[in-house]
């Protein structure tokens, strides 16, 4: 591969920029994300608002002699081999790593155009920094184990918060052991219950839910679950095998080729996964060859229930360590 467009300026993307340079592999990177700079979203979960590991792509890919192009992709259509941005000019590409990562599924709640509603892949981490300074309350409508995890981070942080929810069952045995720790905390949990509205006018300030009971709010984080990252694509793209997809010279990389996506809960190894997959792909790159993923350690392990994480979790909050 001489010339490779990637999309997507995630963990993936840039794990395999760093193995194709460390394996000194000649060719030509263009890097394309509608962002100038990148958080691992892992970090919006466990510390909400900190810009310590903030990278600047563009000073990044500039010292790994990589193209960067800071642009918002409108569609990719994969028979003419084009990108299509929002404001800039068509780009062809020769061979096209998609790396665009995950995103939160879209529920039906009024005012999500809202300043201070985000849904759980959207989170800017600035703007949250900036939010949290003036917000006490905060409300996140939790369906996995990030949710919670986010839930907590945000109460550690001082603020009023409550947690919303259809259940909790994914916790397995452990969900009254959670739950009894919640109430510990002074968390307000509301189960069988779903966000209807984020109420306000430029700005969040109470949530409405369903059933009905309206309690303010400045704050609101929704844990949907996720889908792949692949609307723009005006043909559909079917994964063949891993990285590979029913179009010569396009390929997947990290979460966005995961299998029942929407079905996983812990997601405890997709970092890990993540740099198998660049260290991988990157040797693919070097020799031409297709990888046996049978024997590289790279399967589909999120769907295990990891209650081992949950339980650690639970007891950190009990002795006040977290």
């Amino acid at each position: 591969m001489e010339n490779i467009t990637i999309l997507g300026a995630g963990v993936s993307g840039l794990a395999l920029i760093e193995e194709i340079r460390a394996k000194n592999i000649s060719c030509n990177i263009a890097l394309i994300d509608k962002d100038t700079y990148f958080f691992p979203k892992r970090e919006t979960t466990y510390s909400p608002g900190d810009i310590s590991k903030r990278v600047e792509i563009a000073e990044w890919a500039k010292a790994r002699e990589v193209e960067f192009i800071s642009a918002c992709v409108e569609k990719i259509n994969p028979r003419r081999r084009k990108i299509y941005f929002k404001e800039d000019e068509p780009r062809d590409f020769d061979n096209l790593i998609i790396a665009s990562g995950l995103k939160s599924k879209k529920l039906p709640i009024k005012g999500e155009h809202r300043e201070g509603f985000f849904y759980l892949s959207d989170i800017d981490q600035i703007k949250l920094k900036n939010l949290l300074r003036i917000s006490k309350e905060a409300c996140v409508y939790v369906s996995t184990w990030l949710g919670l995890r986010l839930a907590i981070s945000l109460a550690n942080l001082g603020k009023d918060l409550k947690i919303v929810s259809d259940n909790l069952n994914f916790l397995g045995e452990d969900k009254e052991k959670v739950v009894s720790v919640l109430g510990q905390k002074n968390i307000g949990l509301y189960l069988d219950a779903f966000i209807e509205e984020a109420v306000g006018e430029g700005v969040v300030k109470a949530v409405k839910l369903s059933p009905l009971m309206v309690f303010s709010s400045q704050l609101v984080f929704i844990d949907s679950g996720f889908t792949p990252n692949l609307k723009f694509f005006e043909d559909e793209l079917i994964i063949e095998d891993k990285f590979f997809t029913n179009f010569e010279g396009i390929y997947l990389l990290g979460d966005v080729n995961r299998k029942d996506i929407d079905r996983e809960i812990f997601f405890t190894f997709n970092y890990e996964d993540t740099e198998g997959q660049a260290r991988i792909f990157a040797e693919f790159i070097e020799s031409g060859k297709k990888p046996d993923f049978s024997s590289q350690g790279i399967i589909d392990r999120d769907l295990r229930v990891n209650t081992e994480d949950v339980l650690k979790e639970v007891e950190s909050w009990q002795s006040g360590l977290v």
